[in-house]
């Protein structure tokens, strides 16, 4: 059993270690022959085995200084998907009153319950021998990073475990982003503070990931096609040939 401390980042996860999607799709079709799934638990995994594979189509993204372009498969945006478990963080101005323990207090506390998955890929170590061993955190000896194996069946199980029913909520808005109210809320916003609806309150700067090829330049999307290979999003700069332009639609089927 390896151990690290509660405050140490867990080590880096070796490309050779398995994430959520390797193990459905390596055992999902014989999970799902044996075992009575719900259709939201059929969905999930459906979703996961799929994601980034080309099944959600795909997306084009260019470099603003050398013109590198490369091309990545879409996700599939499913909320227990471990790849895709991002959150996107917004600027707001609201009222509210300071919490009596203080605001890390109440971060530590809802953390766990908002944006995470049953488990994240990076705390998957290895499948040997029909054992999945991962990290987990003992919180009888002062939260711990520890590891563990257990069956694939029984991963599998724990994982379908934290599927969530359909509309249900983990969030619930209030004030102007009250549930079905928001649409008209922030139109009313927009409206008052001389806001088009192309543009954002309070735009979110995001830098982008950096271009592997002149390690200086940031990849931009300039291209997103569905899973049908109909175009969801076009901003393919002029400077891009016909050819080119030809080519990236056939390599994005």
């Amino acid at each position: 059993m390896k151990i690290h401390h509660s405050h140490t980042p867990l080590p880096d996860k070796l490309e050779s270690s398995p994430t959520v999607g390797d193990i459905f799709r390596k055992h999902g079709e014989k999970y799902r022959e044996e075992h009575g799934l719900h259709p939201r638990q059929h969905k999930v995994m459906y979703d996961i085995e799929h994601c980034r594979c080309g099944e959600f189509g795909t997306h084009w993204v260019i470099c603003d200084a050398c013109g590198h372009m490369e091309k990545g498969y879409n996700s599939c945006r499913n909320r227990h998907c471990p790849g895709c478990n991002n959150i996107a963080r917004q600027k707001w101005v609201v009222f509210s009153k300071p919490p009596f323990a203080g605001p890390e207090e109440v971060i530590k506390y809802i953390g766990p319950y908002t944006h995470r998955t049953a488990i994240s890929n990076n705390r998957i170590i290895a499948e040997k021998d029909g054992q999945i061993e991962f990290w987990f955190k003992n919180t009888k000896k002062k939260s711990r990073w520890e590891t563990t194996s257990l069956p694939v069946t029984t991963f599998i199980d724990r994982f379908l475990c934290h599927v969530l029913p359909k509309h249900f909520h983990r969030i619930r808005y209030y004030g102007f982003q009250a549930n079905g109210k928001a649409g008209i809320n922030i139109e009313t916003i927009r409206q008052a503070l001389s806001v088009t609806d192309g543009q954002d309150l309070q735009p979110i700067q995001n830098d982008g990931i950096t271009c592997p090829k002149c390690k200086e330049g940031h990849m931009i999307t300039i291209l997103v096609l569905n899973g049908y290979g109909n175009i969801v999003s076009d901003n393919v700069p002029d400077e891009i040939t016909q050819p080119e332009l030809e080519a990236m639609f056939a390599n994005s089927t």
